[in-house]
């Protein structure tokens, strides 16, 4: 069989840096490579070792830990079904006296055979994509409490939609989003592939690690000595205006002073003539903490009465309390009554932009143009 006489491997994504394997390298050396098919008993030392290299924790920052923790082993395993495949046709090129002095292939299960594709280089057919969908009568529907849809009267006539101050595309229709063309296009220029201006700096964000908690103090030497071309480090002392920020309430601190309300709270930004320098500058700060109680759920909030007892907005269809009183009737109002509990995760938008935001100095420094990553531009200018 075939022996392997040195491994070198080194994973990206794994940690801060990139790490080498040397478990996992040194497990695999001097293995023997081949056997039965489907025996890949020469990879389980292999596959300890990367275990061993990198054990992502479940809060590692990023997430997915489960995911990334199979993933080296995943790579390892396609390169040696390639490297199979590859040894074996090597072998049918050879003379037969030549093949017949050497080992014979590694065997494969049929079925691992296509873990050797590339997805990036492999044939693929081209890119479509359908929709269908039902034209309403002005898109505007309501349920009832038969399951029956039927539609609501139009804020204005379908016909003339769209030609006018009042008109407006109601919901339901299939109306098409003004930037839908450039993004499925990829003609969509996004704040990260506008050019960067001459001598830029790139800012990295420094964030709580806790909850909630007092901040006792922050040193930020270790973060201007990180890396060369660290420019400054920027904190609520540095805001010459208000510290406070809110969609409605400004209740919300740009840079948290003197506690934290929840994990990946601002706490100060590195500036530096590089993204990796500036990066490299934001986890060299050393931030202080004294932890304070923390409500993570709803079920905290409630015990713990954290939350706003005054509330005055609704959202209310239909008479409820009329419509309770009936389900209690003798003949049960024709409804059925369904109680129980269930919590969710959160959710993220699966965001077509990467976030960044640009700011150009303009007009000898006085004026700054900012291209945002955002919804909502009047917020990003106040």
């Amino acid at each position: 069989m075939w022996k392997v006489e040195a491994a070198d491997m080194a994973f990206g994504g794994m940690g801060p840096t990139t790490i080498t394997a040397r478990t996992a390298m040194a497990n695999l050396t001097g293995a023997t490579w081949g056997g039965e098919a489907g025996d890949s008993q020469w990879l389980t030392g292999a596959f300890a070792g990367l275990s061993a290299d990198m054990p992502l924790p479940p809060d590692v920052p990023g997430g997915q830990c489960e995911y990334r923790r199979a993933l080296p082993m995943s790579f390892l395993f396609k390169f040696s079904v390639a490297t199979s495949q590859a040894l074996t046709a090597t072998l049918a090129a050879l003379p037969t006296a030549e093949a017949s002095a050497l080992p014979p292939p590694p065997l494969l299960v049929p079925a691992e055979a296509s873990a050797s594709q590339n997805f990036v280089t492999a044939p693929k057919p081209a890119t479509r994509g359908e929709q269908k969908y039902t034209l309403g009568g002005g898109g505007l529907t309501k349920g009832d409490a038969s399951g029956s849809r039927a539609p609501l009267e139009p804020d204005v006539d379908p016909a003339a939609q769209g030609e006018g101050p009042e008109s407006r595309a109601p919901v339901g229709e299939p109306v098409v989003h003004l930037s839908a063309g450039k993004q499925v296009a990829g003609s969509a220029v996004y704040v990260d592939d506008i050019p960067e201006p001459p001598g830029m700096l790139h800012a990295a964000l420094v964030l709580s690690s806790q909850p909630h908690a007092r901040i006792l103090s922050v040193d930020t030497a270790p973060g201007l000595a990180a890396a060369p071309g660290v420019v400054a480090i920027l904190s609520a002392e540095h805001v010459s205006g208000s510290n406070h920020i809110g969609a409605v309430v400004k209740d919300e601190e740009v840079f948290a002073t003197n506690e934290v309300h929840c994990v990946g709270q601002v706490i100060c930004v590195a500036v530096a003539e590089t993204l990796a320098a500036a990066q490299e500058a934001a986890r060299k700060v050393v931030v202080e903490y004294e932890p304070l109680p923390a409500v993570c759920s709803i079920l905290e909030a409630e015990e713990a009465g954290s939350f706003y007892e005054i509330c005055d907005h609704e959202i209310v269809s239909g008479d409820i309390e009329a419509t309770l009183a009936g389900a209690d009737a003798a003949d049960g109002g024709g409804l059925v009554q369904v109680e129980g509990e269930m919590r969710i995760g959160g959710q993220e938008h699966f965001y077509l932009e990467p976030n960044a935001t640009l700011a150009v100095p303009e007009d000898g420094g006085d004026e700054l143009v900012i291209y945002s990553s955002t919804q909502n531009p009047v917020k990003t200018q106040k």
